[in-house]
């Protein structure tokens, strides 16, 4: 989800910052300012703001930056399939920009609501390898799925936030080898501390062919830690989760322009016909 906001704050002279890009309108609005906005908003939201703030008059200055504190959401959903034969994983699905791309390897990784280009994705063996691994076939109805690399070590999925985003843990899926129910199954989300955010003990579907599906809803600022199953024989698959970005609050960017030597305009002026 994405939520705007406009936050208006009028400088002496004109100046691009980082992650900021020149509003085109493309249609007259006669708007007496340089509009500068945060290039992950669609401009088609960049335009029906900047209508609003017109209409109501809310244009100060010579420089309006638009949507500061705004917060965008994207989200990837790793998928261990599209492979005919075992793969190891270390770092499949980190710092994703576009789909089947990214470090790592093994099968493809999906669009949610965008990609996680400040979400690193890592896998561990717990207590015998900084690995896990991938088998595409057998896992109940699951199209691939992620497991551990030995029966009765805990395998450890970790999604850890960089560069001022969080993470949110949206869901996963689970199923049995092969097409095997699991009972007395342990299911957990830890932070960076091992403290146990979400948990589960119970069955794991696979027969019929099926799968168990798991709705989390997590949000962290630190790494989030999925652990699961006490033997090899479950794996995991569809793990979504979303990258949530929010560009500074106006106090910092004023921080940044008083660092420029930018004078800083507080006073409201008239501007005719807005």
């Amino acid at each position: 989800m994405t939520h705007f906001a406009l936050r208006k704050f009028a400088y002496l002279g004109p100046v691009v910052l980082a992650g900021l890009q020149k509003y085109e309108p493309t249609r007259t609005l006669d708007v007496p300012v340089t509009v500068l906005y945060d290039n992950r908003i669609p401009p088609a939201k960049v335009e029906e703001d900047v209508m609003s703030a017109k209409k109501s008059g809310q244009f100060l200055g010579v420089l309006t930056l638009f949507a500061l504190g705004a917060s965008t959401a994207g989200a990837s959903i790793l998928e261990f399939e599209n492979l005919s034969t075992y793969a190891s994983l270390y770092t499949y699905g980190s710092n994703m920009t576009s789909a089947c791309t990214g470090s790592g390897q093994a099968g493809c990784v999906g669009e949610g609501n965008g990609f996680t280009p400040d979400i690193a994705v890592s896998y561990a063996t717990l207590g015998y390898a900084a690995e896990m691994a991938q088998w595409p076939t057998g896992y109940g109805n699951l199209p691939g799925a992620a497991y551990s690399l030995m029966s009765g070590n805990t395998p450890d999925i970790t999604l850890t936030p960089q560069n001022g985003a969080t993470v949110t843990l949206n869901s996963f899926e689970l199923a049995g080898y092969y097409e095997t129910d699991y009972s007395n199954q342990p299911v957990e989300v830890l932070d960076a501390d091992n403290n146990i955010l979400w948990s589960y003990t119970g069955n794991i579907s696979g027969s019929g062919p099926s799968s168990t599906q798991f709705t989390v809803g997590i949000t962290s600022s630190g790494p989030l830690q999925i652990e699961f199953g006490n033997n090899w024989n479950v794996g995991i698959e569809d793990i979504n989760f979303d990258e949530n970005v929010s560009a500074p609050e106006p106090a910092a960017w004023l921080l940044l322009v008083s660092g420029l030597g930018l004078g800083v305009l507080l006073k409201r002026r008239a501007l005719p016909g807005v």
